[in-house]
């Protein structure tokens, strides 16, 4: 007999929240400094090829503790991101059955896009165990997105930013890769995106491309809001791809806002001659962030599991910024 997902779902948010819905969140202060900026230069054929590994700060402690009062409560209202149950539920489903057909497979591939609804999928299910639907069912990531188009002004430094409209969005990654798959989630809110830090960052971003990519006239960016929990049945993870590229050519893979009552949560850079052993590890603090080149060369990256640090309080949550900029010449 199918699992009753709602059920399930809604005795693990009753766990989750039995103590506060909206518990206080204590942040840090740091000081405003630029904190790596290194080139690593790989041998190519025609040459040496620079791909850019940054960590930076952009914002003094007052300016980021005022974006944070801002933005953590726009966190908290993001929807929950359907898609990461659904990509774990069409796991799940294609190891656990031996025998599914070709229309079973289509039938998935529509349910992640949200075309189905999940009595459809249910009866693939029915194998699942009541602990593996508590792990699997429940969504732990709120996402909202928004895309930007950066154009040069002919004769000047500047550049014009456009907010694109609402609509879908997919990342430029192989076709048998869930993320090509095009997803549709709410747009980041304009009081966010007016927020000076926010502008700072669009700012310096399209100034480190274009330190690399000289020849840039204009940017496709897509800017991610991204907010990660985890509860006492375990950790979670910003990574479940694992090592990854996201098929941009230079991404922000974070830039971490809040990181309350978690440890882990570690940024790792790997180099694709070997994918065992990363070759930078940084534990991104409130107020930095992570910039490098991504599809367009041999850098890969992925970040560890968070953990709830402090058992007595409801959960733990780590926050952040990231942004995927495809270059045009």
């Amino acid at each position: 007999m199918p699992i009753d997902t709602a059920a399930i779902r809604n005795s693990v948010e009753q766990k989750r929240h039995k103590k506060t819905n909206d518990p206080t969140f204590v942040v840090r202060s740091y000081c405003p400094i630029y904190l790596l900026a290194k080139d690593m230069t790989t041998a190519a054929e025609t040459g040496d090829t620079v791909h850019p590994i940054r960590v930076f700060k952009i914002a003094s402690d007052e300016e980021f503790k005022a974006f944070q009062h801002v933005i953590i409560p726009a966190f908290r209202e993001l929807d929950w991101d359907e898609y990461d149950v659904r990509q774990a539920e069409r796991q799940f489903i294609e190891s656990a059955n031996f025998e599914l057909k070709p229309e079973d497979h289509t039938l998935l591939m529509s349910y992640y896009r949200g075309e189905v609804a999940h009595e459809v999928i249910a009866p693939l299910l029915e194998n699942m165990s009541e602990s593996d639907a508590e792990k699997i069912m429940v969504p732990y990531r709120k996402k909202a997105c928004r895309v930007f188009v950066a154009k040069n002004i002919e004769g000047c430094s500047d550049w014009l930013v456009e907010k694109m409209p609402e609509g879908s969005v997919h990342q430029n990654v192989a076709q048998n890769d869930y993320r090509s798959i095009e997803r549709k989630y709410k747009s980041i809110p304009d009081h966010i995106i007016d927020h000076t830090v926010f502008k700072d960052l669009l700012s310096h971003l399209i100034h480190m491309t274009k330190e690399s990519r000289p020849d840039a006239k204009s940017m496709h960016i897509t800017a991610w809001m991204m907010t990660c929990y985890t509860w006492t049945n375990g950790p979670t993870t910003n990574s479940p791809e694992g090592i990854h590229q996201d098929g941009a050519n230079f991404i922000v893979s974070a830039y971490v806002i809040e990181r309350t009552n978690v440890v882990g949560g570690a940024s790792r850079i790997f180099h694709a001659g070997n994918m065992k052993q990363p070759i930078m590890k940084f534990l991104l603090s409130p107020g930095e962030g992570l910039f490098q080149a991504d599809a367009t060369s041999p850098l890969w990256h992925d970040v560890t599991h968070i953990e709830i640090a402090d058992e007595r309080q409801p959960f733990g949550v780590r926050s952040l910024i990231g942004f995927d900029v495809y270059v045009n010449g």
